[in-house]
């Protein structure tokens, strides 16, 4: 499970000048994990991209002690981990919401399946 695109190994966002970044919020050269190469293949920084996929929720007080933590995993990497942000999802104080917004999320992916 993850939070968004820059939990996963596998997933980036790329500038139209070929810099590959983990985080649409991160778009400084001290925040890219690596570029395309002329071939079009990507060269990585691999600690840099280990700094976005290695961390843990439970490096966190909060989070080792919080109910809702499978859902969020800890929530943005961006905030939490690059902006040194005390953050916590606000969905934590709202979660009938929140689970709401889940369930008709799910029903309207499996919709779009159907008519695919």
């Amino acid at each position: 499970m993850g939070f968004c695109v820059a939990d996963f190994p596998s997933q980036f966002i790329i500038d139209p000048s070929g810099v590959v970044y983990k985080c649409g919020e991160c778009f400084t050269e001290a925040e890219s994990v690596g570029n395309i190469s002329e071939t079009g293949e990507i060269i990585l920084d691999h600690e840099k991209h280990q700094l976005w996929l290695l961390k843990s929720p439970l490096d966190f007080d909060e989070c080792r002690d919080c109910s809702i933590m499978p859902i969020c995993m800890g929530g943005c990497n961006m905030k939490r981990w690059w902006k040194h942000i005390d953050y916590c999802e606000e969905f934590k104080h709202n979660l009938p919401d929140f689970l709401r917004a889940m369930v008709l999320n799910q029903g309207n992916i499996e919709i779009e399946r159907r008519d695919d």
